[in-house]
């Protein structure tokens, strides 16, 4: 299994901001332990503008959220990712789908608890995937990535807009549409109102038609992201 390269690493990581990186210079996996939440908190600053941690509008209510409960939905996403992916050993793509499915619906109850007390709409499972899978993104940041690279090896792609745009027009998947949209028969879905159904059907269809050797789904993420998926295609 290759790991994603350093440069592309510090590509990302140069678009964090300070304060983010103030807390993973220092820290390595074994002392994540201690502030398991902080790749969850950048992942946070990652989708703010998407409204899937801070709701926009109504300020009053968005500042109790954020002062009160989002911290401890954060904190209890954080404790599960320490403790199903990087301090496990997972084997198999099936299992570490299992985690991931867990992972995503756990957060969606917790979080939706909150929403909904305060009066917003509940969140899709589109919008948990991205998040859970720009936290684990946010691991490969760590110091001590190269030699943990092992824990990634079946880890998910976030999908997003950009992912999606990439698939259509780069790996030609007939099935998303002009407005970028993910359509299963004549239904369709944009990424952030995915059903689970139809995130599992997105997975089954990359991985039945893109095959990466000895890569993995979040390296050509890496790629996607960074502009270079052409060049990476070529060096499948």
């Amino acid at each position: 299994m290759r790991i994603i390269p350093k440069n592309q690493r510090e590509q990302f990581f140069n678009t964090v901001s300070r304060r983010i990186k103030s807390h993973t210079n220092e820290l390595s996996y074994e002392e994540r332990s201690v502030l398991a939440h902080t790749p969850v908190y950048m992942a946070c600053i990652d989708v703010y503008q998407t409204g899937i941690i801070f709701p926009r509008g109504k300020a009053a209510a968005r500042k109790n959220i954020t002062d009160y409960e989002i911290y401890d939905v954060c904190m209890s996403l954080g404790s599960k990712i320490h403790e199903h992916i990087c301090s496990h050993c997972i084997s198999t793509q099936s299992e570490f789908d299992e985690i991931h499915h867990m992972l995503c619906t756990t957060f969606l109850d917790e979080m939706n608890e909150v929403r909904l007390k305060y009066g917003y709409e509940p969140l899709n499972y589109g919008q948990a995937q991205k998040m859970i899978n720009m936290s684990i993104k946010y691991l490969t940041l760590y110091s001590d990535y190269e030699e943990n690279a092992h824990l990634f090896k079946y880890c998910h792609m976030p999908i997003d807009r950009i992912v999606l745009k990439s698939l259509k027009n780069d790996f030609g998947f007939r099935n998303i549409t002009s407005d970028i949209s993910y359509k299963v028969g004549e239904e369709k879905q944009s990424w952030s109102n995915f059903s689970y159904d139809f995130y599992r059907e997105l997975l089954n269809d990359i991985r039945s038609n893109i095959n990466l050797n000895d890569h993995t789904y979040l390296e050509l993420e890496y790629n996607i992201w960074g502009g270079t998926v052409s060049e990476f295609i070529s060096n499948l």
